[in-house]
């Protein structure tokens, strides 16, 4: 067979045809695509206005062709690399674009002879390369709002005492920043994660409107699960209490799937509230990334400003990867609350699966909520690390004290005599890091912290043991 006529099996373009239900079937398969590439369309909306503001930004524009001795800012400051802003929108439109093709071959695909399992994982494929467009799209306005943050903080301290790298820079962006305002700002690098996840949920309900266009009621199912018997052990059903409690407690893939959505929600929401609060302006936790992770790297272009940033001991001792820290586990959480969409599709259409499609959804959903437990643990014991050397005592006080205090001294040590340091301090929150007696993050002790973490791996591993063996009974049940 040749590859034309390969080809032409896959995919099936036609949409008339004599059987009616076929035809109706056909355009309602094409309808549920052209609804996702709106739907997409519109989620990217924002996207599209960052497009123009990257492109129209004189601020952006410098810093990316500012040089000092032919080098750019941020060879000389730990910075985000300009030239990666458009690289990455770009490559994030490619990645959108090919999605869209693919939705326009979508019905030509589940209409061609294609297994059911095939057309299952080319709808999960669409939605893969949905995320990856957001996730890339992502990255560039998170190093975008990296930059924003830099522009505003050198428009803010406007110092004779700077290095001489970033002294055209300061003045340049001091002038743009009339009354402490900026017209190319931008969404904050935690909000571009909290849109990310939006968008994520947004591609994964469509991925399930998708669904159920092309399979209906059940997927890749030949086998009328509800008919199967399920229980070795059959409960008494002789009145409508014990029949309740039969269906609730039978081994089906609904059931399987609520104890699965419950667990995992379990584990989900404390995180959920750590997120919030390590990124809501004004708390200890958002302060601590703000003055531990953002700030001394900015503060580096101050001559005078070594014995404030102390930057070695900072780093050697206590920081991790910004990214890392604040950053990765935001995302792990998207991936995992989209995820769980699959299993809300299950219990409110109440349809049966193919056991190769429950384990691939139940193994990729275990992975995900593991990589988000590890990378919350981290980010956890990371702030409290921090917490702890803000809080060493000196004679004056605790380290973040006498750092303000310094910081202080040095940035209204200015010709004009502007209070340059409450401004700078009314931008980036300091939450209570300025309390002479020290302060405490809005969240566990150390202790409290691992305890968490072991008592999180112990219930995901327990759970998903239990999810796993339910479906080995369920397919063994199939076999026999």
């Amino acid at each position: 067979m040749s590859t034309r006529d390969r080809f032409k099996q896959r995919f099936n373009f036609e949409f008339r045809n004599k059987d009616k239900e076929i035809q109706a079937r056909n355009y309602s398969i094409f309808w549920a695509a052209i609804k996702n590439i709106i739907i997409l369309i519109l989620i990217m909306t924002p996207i599209f206005v960052y497009t123009y503001i990257l492109y129209h930004n004189i601020n952006s524009i410098r810093y990316v062709e500012y040089r000092y001795d032919g080098k750019p800012i941020w060879d000389y400051l730990t910075l985000p690399n300009g030239n990666q802003f458009k690289s990455l929108l770009w490559s994030g439109y490619a990645f959108f674009f090919i999605d869209i093709i693919a939705l326009f071959f979508l019905k030509s695909f589940v209409t061609g002879k294609n297994t059911r399992l095939q057309k299952f994982f080319f709808i999960y494929s669409v939605a893969l390369i949905g995320f990856i467009s957001i996730f890339l799209f992502a990255l560039s306005q998170y190093q975008y709002s990296r930059f924003h943050d830099f522009y505003v903080y050198e428009a803010l301290t406007m110092n004779d005492s700077k290095f001489e790298f970033v002294q055209d820079l300061n003045e340049f962006y001091a002038s743009n920043y009339l009354d402490q305002k900026s017209f190319y700002n931008w969404e904050s690098t935690v909000v571009v994660w909290w849109v990310m996840i939006g968008q994520l949920i947004v591609i994964f309900a469509c991925a399930i409107m998708l669904q159920n266009a092309i399979f209906g009621k059940t997927i890749d199912s030949d086998v009328d699960y509800k008919a199967k018997i399920t229980n070795e052990d059959s409960l008494p059903i002789g009145n409508k209490l014990a029949r309740s409690f039969a269906k609730i407690f039978r081994n089906t893939d609904k059931n399987i799937a609520a104890f699965v959505l419950i667990a995992t929600l379990i584990i989900i929401i404390p995180n959920l509230v750590y997120s919030i609060l390590s990124t809501t302006r004004g708390t200890n936790l958002t302060a601590l990334i703000t003055w531990s992770y953002k700030m001394p790297r900015y503060l580096a272009d101050l001559k005078d400003g070594t014995s404030v940033v102390a930057i070695d001991e900072l780093a050697s001792l206590y920081y991790g990867h910004l990214f890392l820290i604040a950053s990765l586990p935001l995302i792990s959480m998207g991936l995992t609350i989209a995820s769980l969409f699959f299993f809300f599709a299950i219990l409110v259409r109440g349809e049966s699966i193919s056991n190769k499609i429950f384990i691939f959804e139940i193994s990729t959903l275990f992975v995900e909520v593991l990589l988000m437990i590890t990378f919350m643990l981290v980010s956890k014991i990371y702030m409290s690390r921090l917490e702890d050397y803000w809080n060493y005592k000196l004679a004056s006080g605790t380290r973040a004290f006498e750092f303000f205090e310094d910081l202080k001294k040095i940035l209204n040590n200015n010709e004009r005599k502007d209070d340059v340091f409450t401004s700078l301090t009314n931008s980036f929150k300091t939450g209570k890091m300025m309390n002479k007696d020290g302060f405490n993050i809005e969240w566990f002790n150390r202790y409290g912290i691992i305890a968490e973490g072991i008592i999180s791996y112990a219930f995901l591993f327990g759970t998903y043991s239990i999810s796993g063996y339910d479906i080995y009974k369920l397919t063994r049940s199939e076999q026999n």
